[in-house]
């Protein structure tokens, strides 16, 4: 009786294994991705060797696996299509921004009615930048606009509105006979800047009625037309400025025209000296030679070939006998001074705009 039990056993358990072994083929068909109808047509007549409830029972699990297999490859398809109308809009999107950017960036490369609106408060750059306590509300700019608008403030000192122009003669020498414009260096390429200094007229404390104490401040509202704007003093006193500024950029056109006032000659009396290129950055060597030698009679002609503006003036900064010797005046670049020394002595000198630049001459 045991006997029987353990073959029956045993007989079931073969039959189970020999049904899992055929039915494995078509369950994991879907997990390759797609479904081969010969492989399954070849299970479907390998199953005929099995009993009749073991070919029904396989043949619902094809259909089953079938079916899962289409239904993985519309899966595919569709997340595919799906992928591809995603990438597709991402692209047309991506398209349109670098348009809408290459249109922004055309527009303020032109720089056309561009609005500007600024407002803070600011201090003068201190003792380290000598008589000039200057400060850059709009630097000047690079590409040919101009700013048009006004700018309203209230400074502590009463100080100067400076609207800045271009100047793009510097490599030219001009006759002296036409006198001076007050420039500095502002743009590469030789462009100097001219500023329009002008002195508002101010509102104080004094004309404001009032039974409040109030510092004393001065207030104004100036328009300007101008490639940049600047403020401040050339006196040394420091100041602090409050400030609301509005303007528009506009293309211009440049034009310049300085023929009748170009001279390729600079007249240079006795013995030559120089102010070197990029000056106002050095010491001791940016009057060349130094010390300049000469005998009593001997005549100095200092000669600017520098692209920014200085003088020769005698003594030393903040000394009250400075210039009393001889003073320039404001050098602009190709011009010349000279001057008659007829004292023996020692006679230094320097540049009231750069206090740092400094000389001597040694007369015999």
């Amino acid at each position: 009786m045991n006997n029987r039990k353990i073959v029956l056993l045993a007989g079931l358990s073969a039959a189970i294994i020999a049904g899992t072994v055929l039915v494995q083929p078509s369950i994991y068909a879907p997990a390759s991705g797609s479904y081969n109808a010969t492989t399954a047509a070849n299970n479907d007549n390998n199953s005929t060797s099995t009993t009749t409830s073991d070919d029904s029972e396989l043949t619902t699990f094809e259909e089953e696996a079938i079916k899962a297999g289409e239904e993985f490859e519309d899966n595919n398809t569709t997340a595919t299509t799906s992928a591809n109308a995603t990438a597709s809009n991402e692209t047309s999107i991506s398209n349109e921004t670098t348009n809408m950017d290459q249109e922004t960036s055309a527009a303020a490369a032109t720089g056309d009615n561009k609005t500007i609106v600024l407002q803070g408060t600011v201090s003068s750059p201190g003792e380290e930048a000598g008589p000039f306590q200057i400060i850059d509300l709009l630097p000047p700019t690079l590409d040919g606009n101009i700013y048009t608008g006004w700018v309203s403030f209230t400074a502590t000192k009463p100080i100067l509105v400076a609207p800045l122009h271009t100047y793009n003669v510097a490599n030219e020498t001009l006759d002296p006979r036409f006198g001076e414009l007050f420039v500095f260096p502002g743009i590469p390429n030789g462009t100097m800047i001219a500023p329009a200094i002008t002195m508002p007229d101010y509102a104080t404390q004094n004309e404001i009625n009032s039974d409040i104490p109030m510092p004393k401040t001065y207030s104004a509202t100036v328009p300007f037309t101008a490639s940049g704007l600047s403020v401040g003093r050339l006196d040394g006193k420091q100041f602090l400025v409050s400030y609301t500024l509005y303007a528009t950029v506009h293309l211009a056109e440049t034009v310049d025209n300085v023929d009748s006032a170009i001279t390729n000659q600079t007249q240079v009396k006795g013995i030559e000296a120089i102010i070197v290129s990029r000056a106002a950055f050095l010491n001791d060597t940016a009057y060349s030679p130094n010390p300049i030698e000469i005998k009593r009679g001997d005549t100095v002609t200092w000669v600017n070939k520098d692209f920014d503006q200085h003088t020769v003036t005698s003594g030393s900064f903040g000394e009250k006998d400075a210039g009393d010797e001889f003073d320039s005046g404001y050098m602009g670049p190709q011009t010349t001074f000279s001057h008659t020394f007829k004292q023996k002595g020692e006679f230094e000198y320097f540049c009231e705009l750069h206090p740092n630049m400094g000389g001597v001459v040694k007369v015999e």
